[in-house]
């Protein structure tokens, strides 16, 4: 699987997690995520291996990782979905908030920038 999309798979998944409960409308963003960036059934295959078994801190650092070594336009584009996903069900949870801000000061990408990319991609 490629470094950006299982940084996005796994980062998303942890955003769905974070407040505890998975919303539909989570879920249904994570399928169209899937589809729009073509993942593969193979990667989806390891990703879904990935969930059952690992913790979402590993997760977390997996897709962290991923997206430290990706390049700046795929770190705007994964960091965009996320934005997206903790959007999802129009309640916007403080930890996912948290979660966010902690994942964009490595990267040295704006929120606005973020936002701004976000509003381009697919709606739900």
């Amino acid at each position: 699987m490629e470094d950006n999309q299982k940084s996005l798979l796994y980062l998303s998944y942890v955003v769905m997690n974070t407040d505890g409960v998975i919303q539909n409308q989570e879920y249904t963003l994570l399928k169209k995520i899937i589809e729009f960036e073509q993942v593969s059934k193979d990667s989806l295959a390891e990703f879904n291996k990935d969930i059952k078994k690992k913790s979402l801190e590993e997760l977390r650092k997996i897709g962290l990782g991923g997206l430290m070594n990706a390049s700046r336009r795929d770190q705007i584009k994964t960091l965009a979905w996320i934005y997206k996903m903790i959007y999802a069900d129009d309640d916007v949870n403080i930890k996912e908030a948290q979660f966010l801000m902690y994942t964009i000061k490595p990267t040295d990408i704006s929120y606005s920038e973020l936002k701004k990319i976000a509003e381009k991609l697919p709606k739900i």
